[in-house]
């Protein structure tokens, strides 16, 4: 896990210098042409919002209990969608809100 500080003993902006930042598992988001600081907090932004769509799906009880499993996603428990399908759509709907940030 991208995020898992607890073991690490690093904050989560430490912890994604250098490498791509995973939200909560599936595919990466994409790099952008260049690391910047401005790009690792884009990166804990996506990370946050596609946490929190899980987590309001769940507490919302749009979806069964059952379909959700406990994760940490910036050293914060949350519960993350298992559903395959339901993850590439929250994931893309984060990349649309990426890309409407970076072209203002």
């Amino acid at each position: 896990r991208a995020f898992d500080c607890q073991r690490s003993g690093r904050r989560p902006a430490e912890q994604s210098r250098g490498k791509r930042v995973t939200a909560v598992g599936g595919p990466r988001l994409p790099p952008p042409s260049s690391m910047s600081v401005s790009s690792d907090l884009e990166d804990l932004l996506m990370a946050y919002l596609e946490a929190a769509f899980h987590a309001t799906l769940h507490a919302r009880g749009v979806y069964p209990p059952e379909l959700f499993e406990p994760r940490r996603v910036l050293d914060v428990p949350v519960r993350i969608a298992r559903h395959p399908a339901l993850k590439v759509y929250l994931r893309d709907a984060v990349l649309s809100v990426r890309e409407a940030m970076t072209k203002g």
